[in-house]
């Protein structure tokens, strides 16, 4: 059975504290928050994953780019205040370099600055306070829509494939469990595997 092929190849490199829930939400969607309150993080990872939803947080633009090296990112939550870093210029890098879809939050409810996140290539835009339900309506939308496109085989950059919980990232050319753990692949087992998929 073939996989679910995801899109967008990043280059990012580093490390980041990645969640330790990922073993419970294999398989499941990867949302990765980008907000520098702690209240928000813990908000949004609480309440996206208890709706089907595998949730990382960081505080940073550097946490962002290590985490994206390092692991499949489905889509990405963005504050646009990150303390001295602007969430509009992480936005434009991360488009610049992915089609990963961004969901951009902001305490600014100015159409100057949701007109701004739009057109530097964030897919939606909320303005805080918002409601954790309507957030995960926008991302399960947006998540839809990006399944269309790869079912109609739209799959140039394609970044990875899931299959039964087993998750292939053609990056880091890595195999990973539906556990977590990660399965050695020589050269021509990754070469097969991605050949059957």
């Amino acid at each position: 059975m073939p996989g679910t092929a995801l899109q967008e190849p990043m280059s990012f490199a580093g490390s980041a504290k990645a969640d330790p829930e990922a073993e419970a939400h294999a398989g499941h969607p990867h949302i990765l928050v980008v907000d520098d309150d702690p209240a928000i993080r813990e908000l949004l990872s609480a309440y996206l994953g208890q709706n089907d939803l595998r949730v990382t947080t960081v505080a940073d633009g550097g946490a962002m780019r290590a985490l994206l090296g390092r692991q499949v990112i489905d889509l990405v939550v963005l504050d646009l205040k990150l303390g001295a870093e602007s969430g509009l210029d992480l936005a434009r890098r991360l488009r610049d370099q992915s089609a990963i879809p961004i969901v951009m939050l902001s305490g600014q409810s100015e159409e100057a600055d949701r007109v701004m996140a739009l057109e530097l290539g964030a897919d939606d835009y909320l303005t805080k306070p918002f409601s954790p339900r309507e957030l995960l309506a926008r991302v399960r939308a947006i998540l839809r829509g990006r399944r269309l496109n790869v079912r109609q085989q739209r799959l140039e950059g394609m970044r990875a494939f899931r299959f039964g919980g087993w998750e292939l990232n053609l990056n880091t050319r890595q195999l990973v469990s539906p556990k977590g753990q990660h399965a050695a692949l020589s050269n021509g087992e990754f070469s097969l595997l991605v050949a059957l998929l």
